[in-house]
């Protein structure tokens, strides 16, 4: 029996969580998923000079809302949510959590209740999407996303460039695909190898599937990708381990920041960790069967 996907919400009551609690809600529904809503009641609260009874105040508040939040979800899909709380560093306690409820999506906003700066992922978002052991989908705080139908896959012409594909297809079952030739420095540029890892892709799908796939085979670099991603009204961008360089396995490059600090587009980024993993896992389960 399929094990069921179970999706990890962090929440800090912030718009952006509730924003990414919302998109993982419809996930959920479509892929009749199981939810976990982790709070952390950050421990350093007192050092940012919040008095401990503004804090007490604030967990009050807490225990009310995840009631409603529990209410709520199970509404939207019909299974009651899984509602955790911990005290701690909130990157270790999403870490621990998505590592000991085997999770297979983590959806966060990419700014938490410490608010924004220009040009900066928060804090929690970017140490999480470096160590996650599932892929991240993060989702811009002022977006509220309920479907992905128009989705971008930057890919570059290396041979494992659709490796991570049957992860990504974990997470959505329909909308338009488009392969982006991501073109770095010293890459190759041939738009045969883009058309054949199209050819690839529709292989892997099943017939009747409501995915569809296309390639477009000029040659992307960074910069052009969020216009282009503005002009075809992309409500999602697929980033795989390999849009940087380094092969070092707890690396988050120069292009994967540029990519999420620019951009306000959700992202799904998957990493070496979990890449790895489940590699692992495919390996294991196709000798067992």
């Amino acid at each position: 029996m399929k094990e069921m996907m179970r999706i990890l919400v962090p929440i800090d009551f912030s718009e952006g969580s509730l924003n990414a609690l919302k998109t993982a809600t419809c996930i959920a529904k479509i892929q009749k998923a199981a939810i976990t809503v982790l709070h952390v009641r950050d421990n350093m609260l007192s050092f940012a000079g919040i008095p401990m009874l503004s804090s007490n105040n604030i967990e009050k508040n807490a225990a009310s809302i995840l009631v409603a939040i529990e209410s709520e979800v199970e509404q939207a899909t019909g299974l009651p949510p899984e509602i955790l709380e911990s005290d701690g560093i909130p990157i270790r306690e999403i870490l621990k959590t998505a590592v000991e409820k085997r999770i297979s999506l983590i959806v966060m906003g990419t700014h938490g209740a410490s608010g924004s700066r220009q040009g900066y992922l928060g804090s929690t978002a970017a140490g999480v999407i470096k160590y996650a052991p599932a892929p991240v989908l993060l989702i811009p705080e002022e977006k509220t996303v309920t479907s992905f139908s128009n989705i971008l896959y930057l890919v570059r012409m290396i041979p494992t460039a659709v490796r991570h594909y049957p992860v990504l297809r974990q997470v959505f079952k329909e909308g338009n695909i488009e392969l982006l030739n991501l073109r770095l420095p010293g890459d190759r540029d041939d738009p045969a190898a883009l058309e054949a890892l199209e050819t690839e892709i529709k292989r892997q799908e099943p017939k009747n599937s409501p995915i569809k796939v296309s390639s477009s085979t000029t040659p992307f670099v960074l910069p052009q990708i969020m216009a282009y991603a503005g002009k075809k009204k992309t409500d999602l961008i697929l980033i795989s381990p390999f849009i940087d360089v380094s092969s070092k396995q707890f690396y988050t490059g120069p292009n994967l920041h540029y990519l999420i600090n620019h951009c306000h587009v959700p992202m799904l980024i998957i990493n070496k960790v979990h890449l790895n993993n489940f590699v692992e896992a495919a390996e294991l389960a196709r000798e067992n069967n």
